[in-house]
């Protein structure tokens, strides 16, 4: 009779334990599924730091490394001078020589220089041409 007994309550056991596991299984499947919520919201909020301090780091170096507004002005106004310069020499028929004397920038010159210097001689010469060279007021 002890034998039914315990044999007529397995079961009801064996349903509670089941109950039980079940139970504890959905419980870590809620705990799962809000962990990785957690993680996905740590991730977005991670990607969207990371994002913003990439950007504020590119137009950091951005802002260091371009020239200005009005660098690009003044940069602009020297090109056209120095186009306006080079249109005159070529006008009247220029074609300078650039070299370069003791570190600065110096041109070639011509040896007549006029009625008084027929024969003149540069306080620099070119090493393979032997013609005299000048360094230009600024230089």
């Amino acid at each position: 009779m002890a034998v039914e007994g315990s044999l007529g309550k397995a079961p009801e056991a064996a349903k509670n334990a089941l109950k039980t596991a079940t139970d504890a299984l959905a419980d870590a499947g809620t705990d799962l599924r809000n962990a990785s919520q957690w993680l996905g919201v740590k991730f977005i909020i991670a990607f969207t730091f990371t994002g913003l301090v990439l950007i504020a780091a590119l137009y950091g170096v951005g802002r260091w490394i371009l020239p200005s507004p009005a660098d690009i002005a003044e940069l602009r106004t020297e090109k056209a001078a120095l186009e306006a310069n080079v249109a005159d020499l070529a006008r009247k028929g220029g074609r300078i020589k650039l070299s370069e004397c003791g570190g600065r920038v110096c041109i070639e010159a011509s040896s007549n220089q006029g009625k008084d210097y027929p024969d003149w001689k540069g306080p620099w010469k070119d090493r393979a041409t032997g013609v005299a060279l000048v360094v230009p007021r600024g230089y």
